[in-house]
């Protein structure tokens, strides 16, 4: 029986090889297959949950804005509506940017960090909607590991190296990632805005003033107005509301409403001052805020 040639154990081995390879191929084209799937249907589901939140925060500033209609709460609603609004804004904008920046069929370096830092902006715009003293009381925002630091001052949570180095199909995913989560930053903030119209009074050993007024800029003659109180109130801090030196008499709802017309002389200052007992160590505590306003020239 005559040997085989090496030539025929080489091709044995070629075309054992060829099957080997063939099959990983197939394996790892259904692995990839399937990988394709999830990610599609991650993605239909983040963008339904980006429609959903985004029609929630709509609502929930047209529900505060009907609150302001209604007498008793108007007050206390006018305190917090230019907090609500003003995150609401800052979400559209950032939302549209993010919508735009998904579009392009290419990002550069240089645009994505910038989308970043831009986005950064949005969110402490956001949580300066919730006084200082109140954040403990509201869920952390999604966001916020985009302002937060390693404990050696290094920056964390989304690595500028990693957002930078991203195919650009991965960064596409990853915008609409950070859309969800701007859009659920937006609406805590903005829910936290909307309970402090029905919330109750208590005592509590943090204070925060409030201020409000009706506008910055004003023709002679126009009305300027102001409403003046504490983020927290309660009877027992038993606060008083000082403008430009002289108590003003508060609301049943503990705020204090100013309004004067204005001349074309006006200097557009109005000094506020809040004094209130802490509940919990009687101390008096004053809280001081200067308003402006330009008075155009007629």
């Amino acid at each position: 029986m005559a040997a085989k040639s090496p030539k025929i154990y080489f091709i044995i081995a070629l075309l054992f090889l060829i099957t080997i390879v063939a099959i990983q191929y197939f394996y790892f084209k259904k692995l990839i297959a399937q990988k394709q799937a999830l990610v599609q249907l991650v993605q239909v589901n983040l963008e339904r949950s980006n429609n959903t939140i985004g029609h929630l925060n709509e609502n929930t500033l047209f529900g505060f804005q009907q609150k302001m209609k209604q007498p008793e709460l108007l007050v206390k609603a006018e305190l917090w509506y230019p907090r609500i609004s003003e995150t609401q804004r800052i979400v559209a904008a950032m939302h549209s940017l993010l919508m735009e920046s998904g579009k392009s069929e290419h990002s550069t370096k240089t645009d994505r960090l910038e989308l970043l830092d831009s986005l950064k902006g949005a969110v402490a715009k956001m949580l300066d909607a919730i006084p200082l003293a109140m954040r403990n009381r509201v869920p952390r925002l999604p966001l916020q590991t985009l302002l937060e630091k390693t404990d050696d001052g290094k920056e964390n949570g989304f690595n500028k190296r990693m957002v930078a180095a991203v195919n650009d199909e991965d960064w596409k995913f990853l915008l609409l990632k950070l859309r969800n989560d701007l859009l659920i930053s937006g609406s805590i903030a903005m829910a936290f805005c909307d309970e402090q119209v029905y919330t109750h009074a208590f005592i509590d050993d943090r204070f925060e003033p409030l201020i409000s007024q009706n506008s910055t800029i004003l023709e002679p003659g126009q009305n300027f107005e102001l409403l003046a109180g504490i983020g927290v109130f309660s009877s027992a801090a038993n606060p008083k509301i000082f403008i430009n030196e002289k108590e003003i008499k508060l609301t049943d709802y503990g705020y204090a409403a100013y309004k004067k017309v204005v001349a074309a002389n006006d200097p557009g200052i109005v000094n506020v001052k809040i004094q209130y007992k802490d509940p919990n160590t009687g101390q008096t505590m004053i809280k001081r805020k200067t308003v402006t306003y330009k008075v155009l020239k007629p």
